[in-house]
């Protein structure tokens, strides 16, 4: 069991009520995928994330607030308020994961979360592994572009807040990169080859 402490400035009062669920699972130990069998040479494929999903509201709150936005605004360059694109709900991974985890070849999974890519990759990372990301192999979404420029927020801070329209990375081996990627398509997820794993000192590099 665990527990995080959520980052929710102006959300929590001391007359609010929070009601929160969770989800609990059996796996059978042999069939887990801890990250334990990454090799040199991975690949690391992005699935698409359908807008902020659970992380960053508070530094949107902030932009908001700072360019006096509702939900209702239409930023420029957008056809639909903000509310539509705010209030996605979450992208489920369940139908990629279970095909790649049926196939054998699933070898890592890291939910980008909060913290961002490097923060969640790293987690799942075995000692002697390094991931190498190409910031520019998958398309961020436009959401992002705009909160960036309207809050003048700096790359680092982007990429540390938000997923950048990246909800999953998972890892398979090199060999079955590409076809990887066709079949998260073909079970709901578009997806994006953005990397691969080397030895070195673990940790994420751009």
């Amino acid at each position: 069991m665990g527990g995080e402490t959520a980052l929710m400035p102006g959300v929590y009062t001391a007359q609010g009520l929070d009601v929160v669920a969770c989800v609990l699972g059996v796996a059978e130990r042999e069939g887990l995928t801890d990250g334990a069998r990454i090799r040199s040479g991975d690949a690391l494929i992005a699935l698409a994330s359908s807008g902020l999903h659970t992380n960053g509201y508070a530094l949107v709150r902030e932009i908001m607030a700072r360019r006096r936005w509702t939900l209702d605004t239409v930023p420029d360059g957008h056809a639909a308020p903000l509310r539509e694109a705010l209030l996605a709900p979450h992208r489920s991974y369940r139908r990629p994961l279970s095909a790649l985890a049926k196939a054998g070849w699933l070898r890592g999974a890291a939910h980008i979360t909060g913290g961002g890519i490097a923060a969640n990759l790293v987690r799942i990372l075995p000692e002697g592994r390094r991931a190498h990301l190409d910031p520019t192999s998958w398309p961020v979404p436009p959401l992002f572009t705009t909160l960036q420029k309207a809050g003048e927020v700096d790359d680092a801070e982007m990429y540390a807040t938000f997923n950048m329209g990246v909800g999953m990375i998972i890892v398979v081996p090199k060999e079955r990169g590409r076809l990887a990627t066709d079949i998260c398509r073909a079970n709901g997820a578009e997806a994006w080859i953005i990397g691969s794993v080397t030895s070195g000192e673990r940790g994420v590099e751009w």
